[in-house]
């Protein structure tokens, strides 16, 4: 339905302005370092927008109500974003009402950080500390919700974004949460000379390399299912959204896993009496009673996780060592389980 709003003549423009920032970054990465090319590139842009708008004579108000730059409320940004005083008109009865919800809110962004480390390693083929990433993804939340923000983790195409830009510096994290303060302090002079196009551009660039080497190449190496999943989910965010598809993705990556892993044998090996006696030491008549009758013994041991489909299995071996092979006595060892 959004695709609609592209018909109108301002919005047509600003889409051009953003074709035109991909064709740019590409074309310049393919000349010059990667780094390089994007700070050219989004530089030249900045530039020859601000020069055309002065040339033009179209003031900041104009841009901030045809949307080519952020619109700052006119007080500017304050702290604390909500007065004190109104913290006892909060109606606590809604939020108790809200506690499943935001339970499964709290579950889910657990579940979509540990993906994004997962995914972030296979990104960068680094080994990611898990552990260091969760403390500071709490420690993280915890200030921003004392500062009153929002809560959050690291995102997949903002972190591989600053890794086009400048791969491997932390120096990249400082820039950015000095620019933030920056915005805190001065916001309407930093944000009304930022054309919200030549970012958007920006951001169209790093997300069609995500699709080139994540939804095309990676479609190429896996399997049918799989590739038709990766597909699946990204139609369900692209209609639906980020939310829905990550949700869609993990019961339908966890039915997979399920039907996948049926097909797993559940019994690692099979062991009868007359040859596996354990570890107890046998008198010479016990050691002849086991070796005339321990085929009547069989001891299974399981290996994985075991559910409905692995139990029938399981069930149907059991029923063929009882009918064809005479045990009347079972173990099952299910110290790899």
């Amino acid at each position: 339905a959004s695709l609609r709003g592209f018909m109108d003549p301002v919005a047509r423009d600003k889409l051009l302005l953003a074709l035109a920032v991909v064709i740019a970054l590409e074309g310049a990465r393919r000349i010059l370092p990667t780094p390089l090319a994007i700070g050219s590139v989004m530089a030249a842009f900045v530039a020859l927008f601000l020069l055309f708008t002065y040339q033009s004579g179209i003031g900041s108000e104009q841009l901030e109500q045809k949307g080519w730059v952020i619109a700052m409320p006119e007080a500017g940004l304050t702290w604390p974003p909500v007065p004190l005083d109104d913290l006892a008109r909060v109606e606590l009865s809604l939020l108790t009402s809200q506690i499943l919800p935001l339970a499964l809110f709290v579950v889910l962004s657990v579940t979509a950080a540990l993906m994004m480390i997962a995914a972030l390693e296979t990104a960068t083929k680094t080994d990611v500390d898990v552990d260091r990433e969760m403390r500071v993804v709490v420690a993280g939340n915890v200030i921003s919700a004392l500062l009153g923000g929002t809560s959050g983790y690291a995102g997949l195409s903002t972190t591989m974004a600053a890794r086009r830009v400048a791969p491997g510096h932390r120096v990249v994290s400082l820039v950015a949460g000095l620019l933030i303060l920056t915005v805190f302090l001065s916001g309407n002079l930093l944000l009304g000379a930022l054309p919200l196009p030549v970012l958007a551009g920006f951001l169209l660039w790093v997300g069609a390399d995500f699709l080139k080497d994540y939804l095309l190449k990676e479609s190429l190496r896996t399997t049918v299912v799989g590739a038709a999943l990766t597909v699946a989910i990204f139609v369900v965010m692209a209609v639906f959204g980020l939310f829905e598809g990550t949700v869609f993705g993990l019961v339908a990556g966890s039915l997979l896993f399920v039907v996948d892993y049926s097909k797993q044998p559940p019994v690692r090996s099979t062991l009868f009496g007359g040859v596996y006696h354990g570890a107890k030491e046998y008198s010479p008549a016990e050691l002849r009673v086991l070796q005339q009758h321990g085929d009547e013994v069989a001891i299974l041991k399981m290996q994985g996780y075991l559910f409905f489909g692995t139990a029938n299995r399981i069930r149907d071996r059991i029923r063929d060592l009882v009918k064809h092979q005479g045990v009347r006595r079972l173990v099952l060892d299910l110290d790899g389980v």
